[in-house]
């Protein structure tokens, strides 16, 4: 908190002084940055080694060289910030050289990209956390300051439009759903997650509201090797999706780690509402290195159409021990052993052309298939990299392109591309193509959009004509039937009541008769209406059935706390099971929030989870045969302090909360005939000062903006004539005693107004 106090005021007096002195701000960030870390860390100060990139503890005594920020001369406007503090006597390779690159669509590269060698080492965790915070805080204060291009002065009134973001290519319409197959792709960058992951929902979410039919996800960097993992995400869509199919892939080495949920690389394809009903093939590449995956739909006529996402290897050298490069080594490594071969040492160029070569031949085989296709794909390589002197490079994504003829979203629509598909400029390095599909839409999204990711997102749109030859309704799920199979006593009733109905309106006679004319061939138009009134008859006599047979309700069991905490113990400890007795930090705070003691907020054995579910259970069904007693405790409670307030006796408060819940579950009936299902808002389209709009998803900014957006819209009749502050006001004001008088001569037409009146007032 101290921080984010102190960081918010080197802020606003940069805010102040930029106008004034373009580099007045950033020395004020200098010195006050330095101050601050200077005051924070003075029991452990850090030295910095350039040549480790590592801040370990040291002395007591602080060097102000090493905690101060370089001088105002080194920071440039047409480059980014160099991170890297100098440290006297240490040694540069002068040799190495960094290349100017121009901020695009951000003001500079996320700090992860530039301050990659930088780590932070102490004797305390938790200091050592909250140091990186703070360092990665006043980057990115220094980040905000610097300009797009050289010759732009920044001042109070530009700051905020440096820092813009916009779409390119089409619009996007909404009101496409059942018409156009939407199909969003991005490097999801860890925001798709298993666990509790905060950007999970925001995610899907968004893609709901933009309507998508197809997400494809690449570098998901998530274990789906993990069943466990594969459900939980499963059922965070299917809250928002009834109606989906997920494709994932990760490679083979996955199955080590079941229980850890990051691991580099990966991809995912999902799959909506209609085109989850028409979906005939999953699957992901047959070698096992999780470098793609694939989902295709069949539609009428046996037209098929395959979604292929893929992730295509960084350059540079083989490095760590659970990178993607690393992985596809020892998958093939593990393969070459199985055969009784030696060991290869391939180049991260060799496996990105190997994946190159295989991507090429399955594409080919599904073209020879008949297969329409959309291949989005993390090439890693932008289009110059495809080139040697002019000519095509032999295993590039261009080299792809030209092997299978499949064509490229913005130069087929667009006839050019955008500079970038990252944040980082000139680096246009995801690719969608197609075969056989005709594009409608190709838009390039703003950055974190959907997804919070350094990558941005691609969005076309396809017609659905291609599949179906028409357009589709909106898909409804069926309501939830109240009978069950698994309640015997429900089902002897239900039959018995059939039976009932059937000899009292003589079904079994009335259906023989039926048969019999139809047999002689006297079938005629009278008999054909007995039919009909006979099928709504037997219809009518199932519904009953069902209706007289089940007690089942939407909501069975009547609210309570009682009940809400024991139930939520409950969902607690099936959460522990799942994790096999580990925590997380989710469940610790439910944990928390239903006062579970300190001594089981721990890592539990798998026996000692399961008899706390147990306990859990059977304490809950207890609340349920007694939820009566408890809803009724519930409302004494809350009717004596209702009449604590001074607003009645207690049973006239009682008397009052019932009758008030009665119109509750009044209103929850009509919603549920009509189908109307009630959700919070997640997420709101607001201009953007700076010009264009932008989205909004965290809960506290969509309060604030909705509260200053009412403020302002019921306050229009304010300065009206008779408003609050309007000249006619005292003429009305309730407060006035000559208001009655005035109020009568206006009924009557003969009230004089004020002298400033404007004509439509006097008439």
């Amino acid at each position: 908190m101290q921080a984010d106090k102190t960081i918010s005021t080197l802020f606003n007096t940069t805010e102040e002084r930029i106008s004034k002195n373009s580099t007045g701000g950033l020395k004020d960030i200098q010195e006050g940055i330095a101050a601050y870390i200077y005051d924070q860390e003075k029991p452990t100060c850090q030295t910095l080694s350039q040549s480790h990139g590592v801040l370990r503890a040291g002395s007591d005594e602080p060097d102000k060289e090493l905690i101060s920020c370089p001088p105002v001369s080194q920071f440039r406007t047409d480059q980014p910030i160099n991170h890297t503090i100098p440290v006297p006597g240490s040694k540069v390779n002068p040799s190495r050289k960094t290349t100017d690159k121009q901020p695009w669509y951000c003001v500079s590269r996320p700090i992860a990209e530039q301050t990659p060698n930088i780590k932070i080492s102490t004797r305390n965790r938790s200091s050592s956390i909250n140091r990186s915070r703070l360092l990665e805080k006043c980057h990115s204060m220094l980040e905000y300051c610097i300009s797009k291009t050289g010759n732009t002065e920044m001042k109070a009134e530009n700051i905020q439009a440096l820092n813009f973001n916009h779409h390119w290519g089409d619009p996007l319409p909404k009101g496409v759903k059942g018409h156009n197959i939407r199909i969003v792709y991005q490097n999801v960058n860890k925001s798709l997650g298993a666990k509790s992951n905060p950007e999970t929902y925001p995610l899907l979410n968004l893609l709901k509201q933009m309507e998508a039919d197809v997400f494809m996800a690449a570098e998901t960097n998530r274990n789906w090797r993990s069943p466990t993992f594969r459900n939980m995400l499963k059922q965070k869509i299917t809250r928002i999706w009834k109606s989906n199919r997920i494709a994932f892939s990760t490679s083979k080495v996955g199955e080590k780690f079941l229980s850890d949920e990051m691991l580099p690389g990966g991809t995912a394809t999902m799959i909506f509402d209609h085109l989850a009903t028409r979906v005939v093939k999953m699957g992901e590449d047959d070698e096992d290195m999780g470098r793609l995956s694939y989902i295709t739909v069949e539609g009428q006529a046996e037209k098929k159409l395959t979604f292929i996402t893929g992730y295509q290897i960084c350059k540079g050298a083989m490095r760590g021990t659970t990178t993607s490069c690393m992985q596809h080594k020892e998958v093939i490594n593990v393969r070459e052993m199985k055969q009784g071969k030696t060991t290869s040492n391939p180049s991260t160029e060799i496996l990105r052309t190997r994946f190159i070569e295989y991507l090429i031949k399955f594409i080919q085989q599904l073209i020879a298939d008949g297969h329409a296709i959309v291949l989005a794909l993390d090439a890693n390589e932008t289009p110059s990299e495809s080139t040697v002197n002019g000519t095509t490079k032999i295993g590039s994504i261009e080299y792809l392109l030209e092997q299978t003829g499949l064509r490229e979203v913005f130069q087929d629509r667009h006839q050019q591309q955008p500079d970038s598909t990252t944040t980082t400029p000139g680096r246009f390095i995801d690719r969608v193509a197609t075969w056989g599909v005709d594009v409608h839409r190709v838009t390039l999204l703003r950055a974190n959009e959907p997804a919070t990711s350094d990558h941005l997102a691609t969005v076309i749109d396809v017609n659905l004509d291609l599949l179906f030859q028409t357009s589709c309704s909106s898909m409804e799920s069926p309501e939830r039937r109240k009978l069950t199979s698994g309640n015997e006593e429900a089902v002897k009733k239900y039959v018995a009541f059939i039976k009932t109905q059937f000899s009292n309106h003589k079904i079994i006679e009335r259906c023989e008769l039926l048969r019999k004319a139809l047999k002689e061939k006297s079938f005629d138009i009278k008999h054909q209406r007995q039919l009909y009134a006979l099928d709504r008859q037997v219809t009518e006599v199932l519904l009953g059935a069902e209706r007289q047979c089940s007690k089942q309700t939407q909501a069975r069991n009547i609210w309570s706390p009682d009940l809400d905490h024991a139930g939520t113990t409950v969902k607690y400890w099936k959460c522990r099971v799942r994790l096999n007795g580990l925590i997380d930090d989710g469940t610790s705070k439910l944990g928390k929030h239903i006062h579970i003691p300190e001594h089981l907020q721990r890592v539990l054995s798998i026996v000692e989870c399961h008899t706390q579910l147990s306990t859990a259970w059977k304490r809950f069904r207890k609340v349920q045969r007694t939820a009566k007693e408890h809803r009724e405790k519930h409302l004494k409670e809350r009717a004596e302090i209702h009449a604590a307030k001074g607003n009645g006796d207690v049973a006239a408060s009682i008397k009052h909360i019932r009758r008030m819940e009665r119109i509750k579950y009044d209103y929850q009936s009509i919603r549920r005939a009509y189908g109307v299902h009630k959700q919070g808002l997640t997420t709101l389209d607001v201009p953007d000062p700076s010009g264009g709009r932008r989205l909004i998803t965290k809960k506290e900014e969509i309060q604030d903006y909705l509260l200053r957006r009412n403020e302002k819209h019921y306050s229009q009749a304010t300065f009206t004539a008779f408003g609050d502050a309007g000249p006619g006001f005292p003429f009305i004001d309730p407060d006035n005693p000559e208001s009655d008088q005035h109020i009568d001569a206006m009924l009557e037409g003969v009230f004089e107004p004020w002298e400033s009146a404007s004509q439509n007032v006097r008439e």
